[in-house]
Order: C-alpha cells, then sequence, then structure tokens
C-alpha cells in the first residue's frame, strides 16, 4: 500500500458563554495525517497506521470524508 500524507479540514467546537465576536472568529482546522493508503473512493479515504507482514493485520485507521480532503501526498 502506498505510504500518504492527507490533508484534511476537521470541525471545530467551542462551548460556554462567550461574547458572540468569539464564535465568530471560529474557524476549521487543517489537519494532516500520515499512513498507509487503504482505500480512497468519492466517498471517503482510509488510513491505516501499521501493517502486518506476517499476519496481513492492519491497526489503527482514520477515514476521513472525501469532501473534507484537500490534498493526497504520496510519500513513498
Amino acid at each position: 500500500l502506498p505510504l500518504v500524507e492527507v490533508e484534511w479540514v476537521d470541525s471545530c467546537t467551542k462551548g460556554g458563554w462567550l461574547p458572540r465576536k468569539e464564535y465568530q472568529e471560529l474557524t476549521a482546522d487543517l489537519c494532516r495525517s500520515a499512513g498507509y493508503l487503504l482505500k480512497h473512493d468519492r466517498k471517503q479515504v482510509v488510513v491505516v497506521q501499521s501493517l502486518s507482514d506476517k499476519t496481513g493485520n492492519m491497526t489503527d485507521s482514520i477515514t476521513i470524508p472525501r469532501v473534507a480532503v484537500k490534498k493526497i501526498r504520496r510519500l513513498a
């Protein structure tokens, strides 16, 4: 599987009684996740952290909605 870095936009939340201006200044957060590209299609991108050559098992995945993905860059 290719090793990639996925740049994507995540939601942002804040709670409590704050002035309107503080809520208006909130922005979505730009994130980066790196790992092995398991799946990518029109709906989602799935990256896994680790692969076992011996068993073929995988661990620690992230599934990112495709609409949130800004860029996928191949690392190796």
